[in-house]
């Protein structure tokens, strides 16, 4: 990869842009794969841009784990989900450096805007792989402007030798869009 840095706490509001809305499509996009009582896993969640939705779409019986290397990232999702009373569905976990450190079982992980950030994409999707049930499905969206065709296809290869297979590609101006799956 040839970019190894982490959005700034910073930057959060400019993650939450009205437009942003319009283009990703949040709910649309998650309602596929994110069933009422599923437990989905928002790994780098930022401000909550996708958190919010994914906790309405697994309802009172789900779980939402809203990770994220930045404590300031997960205070702003805190203060979103309190003012939505969506709070109680969302676990806020702050990662370390060097992997996610989860042991929850989950049935659909999202990386938006992530796996460009890491030095490595295997340990990742490997990490991945393993806390995702069979049958579970894991969306990965990169933004076209930060990743290279060449480097989506090495996380692509990446995500394949860990275990998954290609569910489904959608062509979208902006972003690279994937959802894997565990056989």
């Amino acid at each position: 990869m040839s970019e190894h840095h982490i959005c700034p706490g910073w930057m959060a509001p400019t993650l939450l842009v009205p437009f942003r809305y319009f283009s990703a499509r949040p709910k649309q996009t998650l309602q596929p794969y994110v069933k009422p009582g599923s437990t989905a896993l928002d790994i780098g969640c930022g401000p909550g841009f996708f958190t919010m939705p994914m906790a309405k779409l697994v309802g009172p019986e789900g779980r939402v784990i809203a990770a994220d290397l930045q404590q300031s990232m997960l205070n702003i999702t805190r203060r979103r989900a309190r003012r939505r009373s969506l709070l109680s569905r969302i676990t806020l976990h702050q990662t370390p450096n060097d992997g996610m450190n989860l042991e929850a079982a989950v049935d659909f992980i999202l990386a938006a805007h992530v796996v460009h950030e890491l030095p490595n994409a295997g340990p990742f999707f490997t990490e991945a792989f393993a806390l995702l049930n069979p049958g579970g499905h894991c969306m990965i969206i990169e933004p076209k402007g930060h990743v290279t065709p060449a480097e989506w296809e090495a996380e692509l290869q990446a995500a394949h030798t860990a275990g998954f297979v290609t569910h489904q590609t959608e062509a979208r101006r902006n972003s690279y869009f994937t959802v894997l799956r565990k056989p």
